[in-house]
């Protein structure tokens, strides 16, 4: 790729602030998911220790076991990263005079760690997609970051406190470094992906034979680059199990271990029917809650890489083909491709800015279908987020901070729903054309010009 791909897109800072309100509106209930990835920081901060004992009630079955001692079973980025806003609301119970820790229990406690933990990650990455789609193709930039942010699974798991918004913005924010000539600092990146996020370093290391093309150089100082992000991890999984090289899934101890066990730490090689569930639902548990079914955005992304490709890019096209390919079998070949209770295959979110890259190329060739594409996704994944909760197996509508402000369930939902229709309206509305002026009679006064 010839030039470099960054470039300021229109509306940035509204476009950002719509997404973050339109998210983060929602509250999802308090529970297993917080408490596995929270209570690791609650832990160094209270008790000077990695290991997890007194909340292991809390953390479930998300939890591994080594040495007499509870840890968390998953990656320890989100818990490093999340230490300082940990801190905040430790200070704020003790303010109130809490005898515990409500980081996690607390309705608000929990709601304000997920919107300073995940908010601004899922910022940052709306901002560098839209720049990166920006670069590519002038004009789609608020498109690109709209259809990300509000139109695939990164908006419905982001006000969750999960690890993959974070992953997805530092395995695909290091392809953009490395795009702008940065290797070093984009293995920097590549290394805290992997801290933040096991599955990926699938994404790391594809970009890794990428960078590996430019040269042995450029290589090289990629690799340096992510050496500081592992030597961390290595310093974790020696402190907690013993050895850099045991990471904590090796020590699963939920009621989900024995599947955990199966192939390479729950991975198999995925059947027809694994790949129906991720892509379009329909495997019994997760009806209708596929991929391509609440986020139909991504079927023109991927043709828009094959358009990319035509034009010249290859390398670049293919990169981000298999990277979305390769997190498509991890996540099918999973023991639980849903991970849970989720809005989704939440196991792909790091390759959906990955694959999003080709919608600069449809938006550039389809510009009219691309905008009703993106608003039959951001319908679609708004849906998805505001009723993917369960209780007793029937769906029901989320709690929102719009309700706790007075305008009842009902209320809250709509407010959401029309948050999310004037995103799409002004990022989706085509701008008016500039009419030009009328050129100025000619003058009956002037001379003859004489040959």
């Amino acid at each position: 790729m010839d030039a470099e791909p960054w470039r300021r897109f229109r509306h940035e800072r509204l476009v950002l602030l719509l997404i973050l309100l339109t998210t983060f509106s929602v509250q999802t209930v308090p529970g297993v998911l917080d408490a596995s990835r929270l209570a690791p920081s609650v832990s160094v901060l209270t008790r000077g220790t990695l290991n997890i004992d007194p909340y292991t009630a809390g953390a479930a079955s998300d939890v591994s076991y080594r040495a007499g001692h509870w840890y968390s079973d998953k990656a320890p980025g989100l818990s490093l990263y999340a230490l300082p806003a940990t801190a905040i609301v430790l200070a704020g119970d003790r303010a109130a005079g809490e005898p515990d820790s409500r980081v996690w229990t607390g309705h608000w406690q929990s709601w304000l760690m997920r919107l300073v933990v995940n908010g601004p990650l899922l910022a940052l990455l709306c901002l560098v997609v839209g720049r990166v789609g920006e670069g590519l193709v002038p004009g789609c930039g608020p498109i690109v970051a709209v259809a990300a942010g509000l139109g695939t699974l990164l908006g419905p798991v982001a006000p969750i406190m999960y690890e993959h918004v974070g992953g997805a913005l530092l395995a695909f924010g290091s392809l953009s470094l490395v795009w702008r000539r940065r290797y070093g600092l984009g293995g920097l990146l590549a290394g805290w992906a992997v801290v933040f996020e096991y599955e990926a370093a699938i994404a790391v290391a594809l970009v890794g034979a990428y960078v590996l093309l430019k040269g042995f150089r450029p290589a090289v100082r990629f690799v340096l680059g992510a050496v500081p992000a592992v030597a961390v991890l290595a310093v974790y999984d020696t402190l907690a199990f013993g050895s850099p090289l045991h990471v904590s899934s090796r020590y699963q101890a939920g009621i989900f271990a024995p599947y955990q066990q199966l192939g390479f730490f729950g991975f198999t090689l995925p059947s027809v029917s694994d790949f129906h569930g991720v892509l379009t639902g329909g495997n019994g548990f997760h009806v209708s809650r596929g991929i391509l079914v609440t986020s139909p955005v991504l079927v023109a992304a991927a043709a828009g890489l094959v358009l990319w490709w035509r034009k010249g890019a290859r390398h670049e096209a293919l990169l981000c083909a298999l990277v979305s390919a390769a997190l498509l079998i991890f996540d099918a070949g999973y023991w639980d491709p849903y991970g849970g209770s989720s809005p989704g295959p939440r196991f792909l979110v790091p390759a959906i800015p990955f694959l999003l890259m080709g919608l600069p190329h449809v938006y550039g060739r389809f510009p009219r279908l691309t905008r009703l594409v993106v608003a039959v996704s951001v319908a679609k994944t708004t849906d998805n987020l505001l009723t993917w909760q369960k209780d007793n197996g029937k769906h029901f509508l989320a709690d929102t901070v719009w309700a706790h402000a007075g305008l009842g369930l009902h209320g809250g939902v709509a407010a959401v729903v029309v948050l999310a229709g004037i995103t799409t309206v002004v990022v989706l509305a085509p701008r008016p054309r500039r009419s030009r002026l009328p050129e100025p009679p000619a003058s009956h006064d002037a001379a003859p010009r004489t040959a």
